[in-house]
């Protein structure tokens, strides 16, 4: 007697794909939405993702920093900071370019990310505790990444801190972009992407959301756009609900609706500023991560 498709539903939702990838050949013929989504899936050829976590949630937000006392003195960061250097770390307090990056180790769940998030947050106080974090996602800054090249130029070396050992991309000297395994192609969830171009004269933070696992790998790249769309539908608000009057300023030139990125652990949105992140907002990130958790938990059965 063969697994009946509601077997197969809560092998689902417990994440076991082994027994429901042996199953679905016999299924495919079935007029049933769940055995459907199944086979337009990539669930047949995903060999050892099937033995993946179902869920993996990671994040990098960037954040702006200002000089402990006065949130008009704007500072450059670099995790070796030196005064003149700011380049690219890829520890897990890391710099991008003058901006604080946050690398946590990705979570099997919502609380598991939140933890990493906020242990990182008590690192940075403690570590650089002459900085502070600007509660705003874009500023008006004529950077014109003018000390960033000169640093490169110069022939200064590029840390990448410990424990990461990806090939990113770095600015060469010649403004050109490197392209590595971390970059891909920003893609769009609609019809009609909207990326914006980069304005010189503004410096944005975003907030980027890393889910993978399982039960994202094995969506097609149509699936993955209905994915995306319904962390726009839920996921955008409650970050809309916290930010500043600066994200609009970021919105010119970055962070469009339903953007996101292939990557090797599943998918990276790439829509969410960095308001979410900030220690202030801690609830609505919980919040926040839960939805994304629930949502990619449930697609082929929605």
């Amino acid at each position: 007697m063969r697994t009946s498709i509601d077997e197969l539903k809560q092998f689902y939702k417990e994440g076991i794909l082994t027994p429901i990838a042996r199953e679905l050949p016999y299924l495919r013929g079935r007029n049933d939405k769940f055995i459907q989504f199944l086979m337009s899936s990539n669930l047949l050829t995903m060999h050892e993702h099937l033995l993946s976590p179902p869920i993996t949630l990671g994040a990098d937000p960037e954040f702006i920093l200002h000089e402990k006392g006065d949130k008009s003195k704007m500072v450059l960061f670099s995790s070796q900071y030196t005064g003149d250097y700011f380049g690219v770390s890829e520890a897990e307090i890391g710099a991008d370019y003058g901006l604080l990056e946050f690398r946590p180790n990705p979570g099997n769940n919502p609380r598991e990310l939140y933890n990493e998030i906020n242990r990182l947050h008590e690192l940075f106080s403690k570590t650089y505790d002459d900085f502070c974090i600007l509660e705003k996602e874009a500023v008006e800054y004529n950077h014109k990444r003018a000390r960033i090249l000169k640093s490169l130029q110069e022939d200064k070396d590029i840390n990448y801190g410990m424990n990461r050992g990806k090939d990113v991309g770095v600015w060469q000297p010649n403004d050109e972009i490197v392209l590595g395994t971390e970059n891909g192609m920003n893609l769009s969830a609609y019809n009609k992407p909207t990326f914006n171009q980069f304005n010189d004269k503004l410096y944005t933070a975003g907030g980027h959301i890393h889910v993978g696992g399982s039960l994202i790998m094995m969506l097609s790249i149509d699936q993955l756009k209905s994915f995306v769309r319904k962390l726009d539908k839920e996921i955008l608000p409650l970050c809309e609900s916290v930010e500043s009057e600066a994200a609009e300023l970021r919105k010119t030139v970055y962070g469009s609706i339903g953007e996101f990125r292939l990557k090797d652990y599943g998918v990276e949105y790439r829509s969410p500023s960095n308001a979410i992140f900030w220690k202030s907002n801690s609830k609505v990130l919980l919040k926040v991560l839960g939805k994304v958790d629930e949502i990619a938990r449930n697609m082929a059965l929605t």
